[in-house]
């Protein structure tokens, strides 16, 4: 019998520090991280992947396709893929609006493994 395979989780963010602890992190939380410079490669690595992501983790405000924009893409073409996004900004409504789940930055790494949790195992994107 084969184990199931792990939560693949899409890292879109723009600061390389950032990109590298969240990528450490889910690695050691059990995750299958890929990892994207900004809004425009994930979306090209999504659609390479023929959507096959369980969680998009992306910041909002990032250059060449912000972090809104990626997520519209996402909930339009792959429904399925659930959506968590942060932001040092306070755009919390505008996120809630929508239905994808929000965390806001700084995040401590337990509370942003907790809200993965959390998200992966809702029937849907939680209000917050």
């Amino acid at each position: 019998m084969t184990e199931p395979a792990a939560p693949t989780i899409l890292i879109a963010e723009d600061e390389a520090p950032i990109r590298t602890f969240l990528t450490v992190l889910l690695s050691g939380a059990g995750y299958e991280p890929l990892v994207a410079e900004d809004g425009q490669a994930a979306w090209e690595m999504i659609e390479q992947r023929d959507g096959r992501i369980d969680l998009l983790l992306s910041n909002i405000v990032m250059p060449r396709m912000t972090g809104v924009e990626l997520a519209e893409r996402v909930s339009n073409a792959y429904p399925h893929i659930k959506i968590l996004l942060v932001s040092a900004y306070d755009q919390g409504l505008l996120v809630l609006s929508r239905g994808w789940a929000f965390l806001p930055k700084p995040y401590l790494a337990t509370t942003l493994l907790t809200k993965i949790q959390e998200v992966l195992a809702s029937s849907e994107n939680p209000p917050f």
